[in-house]
């Protein structure tokens, strides 16, 4: 069946004229006339960024300042509803936002300097809700995570080197990718798809 065109809601940001930072979400309805406007970031020390979860059913809006972060969320499937804050901007709170199965992952500064990972469901991500995922570690920075449908990658900072650790979802296992090499440098690469055993990624050394 072709999908009706009213259907099809982009939405993307704009930049501010003068300071070129991103501050204004659109929604377009295709084929029709003019945009709606959804968000306006009116401080003028953050950013507005928009982009879907890695496995396509959640769209994320991130309005990001140096040291302090702000969520909004909106199921992929239901681009005509209003975004939802997930946690409300505090200063020195950095955090962001995956999901998986109904639950959000949520990667926090709060009381962990180098982060940690909680999860929370989807409906209701307040922070009494939040459950330990991974812990935080003094001694390894979480610098980020990709769920992949029956994988989940956390990409870890230890000494100065960025290391890529693979966790199965179902055992629960991990293990780092090894690169044989003390001096070298390691970094999730382009991963679109969802469904997939493989992972690319990024490595460079002397050699």
């Amino acid at each position: 069946r072709r999908q009706d065109r009213t259907e099809i809601l982009p939405l993307y940001t704009t930049e501010d004229a003068v300071s070129k930072r991103s501050d204004t979400l659109w929604r377009h309805v295709v084929g029709a006339d003019g945009n709606d406007r959804l968000f306006e970031e009116k401080d003028e020390r953050f950013d507005l960024s928009a982009g879907r979860s890695h496995d396509k059913q959640m769209i994320f809006l991130a309005s990001g300042a140096k040291t302090s972060t702000e969520f909004r969320y909106l199921p992929a499937g239901r681009p005509a509803a209003d975004f939802v804050v997930i946690l409300a901007r505090q200063p020195g709170h950095e955090y962001d936002v995956e999901h998986y199965r109904d639950r959000f992952y949520i990667r926090t500064n709060r009381d962990a300097k180098n982060f940690r990972v909680v999860t929370v469901p989807v409906a209701d991500p307040s922070e009494a809700h939040w459950t330990p995922f991974i812990d935080h570690d003094p001694a390894v920075k979480i610098d980020g995570l990709t769920f992949f449908a029956r994988h989940l990658v956390v990409s870890e900072k230890e000494g100065g080197l960025e290391h890529l650790r693979v966790v199965d979802l179902a055992s629960g296992a991990s293990h780092r990718l090894e690169t044989g090499e003390a001096d070298r440098t390691l970094a999730f690469g382009a991963n679109p798809e969802f469904e997939t055993a493989m992972l690319r990624f990024t490595y460079e050394s002397m050699v």
